[in-house]
Order: structure tokens, then sequence, then C-alpha cells
């Protein structure tokens, strides 16, 4: 059995300018999945840089409310609200409401640096 604790997971910004905590993903050698799972967060009044991954994410909202933009479609998202992004969709999050806006992405296939980039 795996187990993974958020506080021994290293925190960095993304690309798309939130904070994450990779939790299961095959490039740390401790799992073989065909996805990875990360934790992130939005402060309140922020929002990610739009951006394009060329993979299937899926965001599950765990505290906070935000509002997802995925090309042409906006939709707020409350905690227990799940959301699937198309591979290639440009999106963001905005954190539009009073506390911290904390989601699990998970990332099929595995998140890479090389597929996640910002559009103008």
């Amino acid at each position: 059995m795996l187990i993974k604790r958020l506080a021994d997971c290293a925190s960095f910004i993304a690309n798309d300018g939130c904070s994450i905590r990779e939790v299961l993903h095959p490039a740390h050698g401790d799992c073989v999945l065909p996805y990875s799972l990360a934790l992130a967060d939005v402060a309140v009044g922020e929002a990610t840089f739009r951006h394009r991954l060329d993979r299937i994410e899926v965001y599950c909202v765990l505290a906070g409310c935000g509002r997802l933009h995925v090309d042409e479609e906006t939709a707020l998202l409350g905690p227990g609200d799940a959301a699937l992004v198309p591979a290639g969709a440009v999106q963001w999050i905005e954190n539009v409401g009073e506390v911290p806006l904390r989601f699990a992405a998970i990332v099929s296939p595995p998140w890479i640096a090389a597929g996640d980039r910002r559009v103008e």
C-alpha cells in the first residue's frame, strides 16, 4: 500500500500560476499510474493564467468557490463539484470566493510541464 501525505509533497508554482503539490505521479518513481493527481490552490481574488494542456484534466473542488473557463464556456464550481477539461482546451480558473480555492487535479496521461502552455 502506498500512502502519501500532502505535508510531505513539495509545493511549486505551475505554468498556470497556481500552487501545486503533486501527490501521485509516476515520474516520482513510487507508483505506476496512467494519470497524475495533484492538489492546487488559488488565493482569494486570484486566477490562473490562460493555458492549454495537451491532455485531459479533471478538477474536483475541495474548498472555496471558483469560476472555471474552458474555451468559450464558464461555470461556477464549489466543494464537491467536478469538471472535465478536454485535452487542448484553453482553460483557467478564478477564485471568486472568500476563502482559498483548493481543488484536486487529475491529469491523464500524467501531467508534464512541456504539455502545459500559457495562452496569450
